[in-house]
């Protein structure tokens, strides 16, 4: 699996608004639920749901679990609260963090191969002068929602929307676990090096990708648990960096302010990208390790 089908799974809006049975353990690998009930060391009970943030119009549904949830929480904690976050807020975290900087240009830093493929995907959206300017994890970014749209997916109909959207018509409180900050700072830390070999690879290899992020949606959609933990295995393979630069990192954070909104008394449903939800530094596993009870469910 390639970079820019994790971006679909673990980013938000940043792009989109700028352009326009039960068991009894969590294994230390891959995720082998994309639900789960956590109890907190005070004996409160919680919920953790792994999201894809686009879906098809027609996937308008949540899925059936989610609705046993709501009469047992009272706070929704997303990825980020999607309702909060200002145009003035985004543009000044690109001012911040996104613009290229240094001698030279992407263009030049990825190759002419990796730059006419570039091109292509964005000049007939009238955008190329604008992407070669970015960093190349924001130019990724773009990437991501020309896939989405091939894929005739969209931001507005996934899952975190449909949940902020149910969790407003039931009065819950909505809450972001990180802000757009945040999120860019963790994404703009990665080396350059690793940066431009992400971008040329999700270049050179867009077929691929567009294969895998079909193939993704649809171990999702019918709950294919071992299919999507081999997919995301082999990204954590591939791409060390990424995986402890910005997913370990966003984890760590997450799962602290989840602990810390446990311990003002509220109950939580939390709803994370998929990606968070892999491996031995996962959301869950990192809970277990601070005493919490991490319990699957199927979903």
């Amino acid at each position: 699996m390639q970079y820019k089908v994790v971006f679909f799974l673990i980013l938000h809006v940043a792009a989109q608004a700028y352009a326009s049975g039960k068991r009894e353990q969590v294994a230390d690998g891959p995720a082998d639920a994309l639900a789960y009930e956590l109890t907190d060391p005070a004996g409160r009970v919680h919920y953790l749901i792994g999201t894809l943030h686009a879906q098809r119009p027609s996937d308008t549904d949540l899925p059936p679990r989610v609705n046993d949830f709501w009469d047992r929480v009272d706070t929704v904690l997303l990825e980020i609260d999607l309702e909060s976050v200002s145009r003035s807020e985004m543009f000044a975290a690109i001012q911040r963090h996104a613009l290229w900087s240094g001698g030279g240009s992407l263009v030049e830093a990825i190759g002419e191969d990796a730059a006419a493929r570039l091109r292509g995907l964005v000049s007939d959206r009238g955008t190329y002068a604008l992407v070669r300017g970015f960093q190349p994890w924001f130019a990724e970014l773009f990437l991501a929602d020309i896939l989405i749209k091939e894929a005739e997916l969209t931001r507005d109909t996934g899952l975190d929307f449909l949940l902020l959207k149910a969790a407003r018509e039931r009065q819950k409180t909505v809450a972001g676990l990180e802000t757009i900050e945040e999120q860019f700072a963790s994404l703009a830390s990665l080396p350059a090096e690793v940066q431009v070999r992400s971008l040329r690879r999700s270049l050179l290899e867009w077929e691929n990708q567009r294969r895998e992020l079909a193939e993704l949606y649809d171990h999702y959609r019918q709950g294919r648990v071992v299919e999507i933990a081999r997919l995301l295995a082999e990204l954590w393979q591939t791409e060390p960096d990424f995986s402890r630069e910005v997913i370990g990192v966003r984890n760590r954070r997450m799962a602290e302010r989840v602990a810390l909104r446990a311990a003002e008394g509220q109950r939580l449903l939390v709803a994370v990208g998929l990606g968070h939800l892999v491996g031995p530094q996962s959301v869950g596993s990192l809970l277990r390790d601070r005493g919490w009870k991490v319990v699957p469910l199927t979903f």
